[in-house]
């Protein structure tokens, strides 16, 4: 149904025209009055009409989606003791780039290693998000991930992009499947 005809419940009450705050103590107040707000204040209203919009509806979803996404994601690193071995784990691969360059790839592709357990591997961008190493997914080795998505829709490698080039790092949260795995998690 993409949208119905418009109904009126004559008994119904709506608080949309009212301003209402919570006080300390844990009530709720009408602003305009300053009183403990009642159903009998003035601004409520009676004879609410409804209907429903099929585009209004899956609009007020994506808009809440993204909202709860944005103000969920992740900014700050998580402060689990993995958190901690990925952030060591990451630092010391720099240090060794920075002495070997990209002959440290080679280190870094080895499953089961320090640089590649579990779910865990390293994977690198040059500045312009071409793929330098993913040893997890190796076909994307070489692919420019600029404006790629994940499930959310969120452009997850650009976030990575921005969190570097604004903080020098930093934590991006995103859907994208582990090692091995075709489901996203």
């Amino acid at each position: 149904m993409e949208r119905s005809e418009a109904g009126k419940l004559e008994k119904a009450q709506t608080t949309r025209q009212c301003q209402l705050a919570e006080a300390e103590d844990g009530v709720i107040i009408n602003v305009k009055t300053k009183e403990l707000f009642t159903y009998a204040d003035p601004c409520v209203q009676y004879g609410v009409t409804i209907a429903y919009d099929e585009k209004a509806y899956t609009e007020a979803r994506k808009a809440v989606k993204d909202l709860v996404i944005n103000t969920l994601k992740q900014q700050s690193p998580p402060t689990s003791e993995q958190a901690k071995r990925i952030k060591t784990l990451v630092n010391k691969a720099v240090a060794l780039v920075e002495t070997k360059g990209k002959a440290a790839f080679s280190e870094f592709r080895t499953r089961d290693s320090e640089w590649w357990f579990g779910n865990t591997y390293l994977f690198a961008y040059d500045k312009d998000m071409n793929v330098l190493l993913n040893p997890a997914f190796p076909e994307r080795e070489g692919t420019n991930v600029h404006g790629g998505k994940d499930v959310n829709g969120k452009l997850f490698h650009d976030e990575f992009m921005k969190v570097v080039l604004t903080n020098g790092s930093g934590w991006v949260d995103y859907m994208f499947p582990k090692p091995g795995q075709t489901q996203l998690s």
